[in-house]
């Protein structure tokens, strides 16, 4: 009797554990579906960013602080104000890395085709999630005292790029906080704040031009 209810008790977790997940997986992707039709509908977003790098093999932490902006077609740039004169920019065509304050004089250089995003991780993240991720947990936390919704995500396929950690506004469904963790075991979380939507980003904001005898090297 004992083993038969234990047994019982045993299925009835099992049955709860996956009820759980796929309640989860539903409401995650319902908010990433209704953040998709928020910037889906948008020409144009602007935001400012804080991002905390950290590197368990150096046992480094470095925060980077700029602004950065999204439009179509394909165009996308992040453009540093600490450290100053550090950009990443996808033209629509090409994807430019100029990171003056860790290799001067070197410039990166990458072709970017028509169904990519580039470095837009608005695009990559938003366009089909529920064909890209797989939502493994939903919970509420705060930043800058307003309530988030905390989704861990799971790609469906590897690729390189996509976060595992989104949070997005619950009322307005506007992603505030991105993290990344790279395959050599290196962090990245980006805080969103001061976003614009159908902004008109500064001219020449979404345009690089290698610096005179910079070595320009394809990735």
């Amino acid at each position: 009797m004992l083993r038969r209810l234990t047994m019982l008790v045993m299925c009835g977790c099992a049955m709860m554990t996956s009820g759980a997940r796929a309640s989860a997986q539903e409401g995650g992707l319902e908010v990433l579906e209704a953040a998709a039709a928020r910037y889906g509908a948008a020409s144009s977003v602007c935001a400012d960013f804080v991002q905390l790098r950290a590197v368990p093999l150096l046992r480094q932490e470095v925060t980077q602080t700029g602004r950065l902006c999204s439009a179509d077609p394909n165009l996308f740039a992040m453009r540093f104000t600490d450290p100053a004169g550090n950009v990443i920019v996808s033209d629509g065509a090409t994807q430019w890395i100029y990171r003056p304050s860790d290799n001067p004089g070197q410039v990166f250089r990458a072709e970017v085709s028509a169904d990519t995003g580039g470095q837009d991780f608005y695009r990559e993240l938003l366009e089909y999630p529920g064909a890209k991720y797989e939502v493994t947990c939903v919970s509420t936390e705060e930043i800058s005292g307003r309530p988030m919704q905390r989704l861990c995500l799971r790609p469906r396929v590897t690729a390189r790029g996509r976060p595992d950690l989104i949070w997005v506004d619950a009322a307005s469904s506007v992603i505030r906080r991105i993290h990344f963790r790279e395959e050599n075991g290196s962090e990245r979380t980006i805080t969103l704040s001061d976003i614009v939507f159908d902004t008109t980003p500064p001219e020449g904001w979404f345009v690089f031009t290698p610096p005179s005898g910079a070595v320009v090297i394809p990735m």
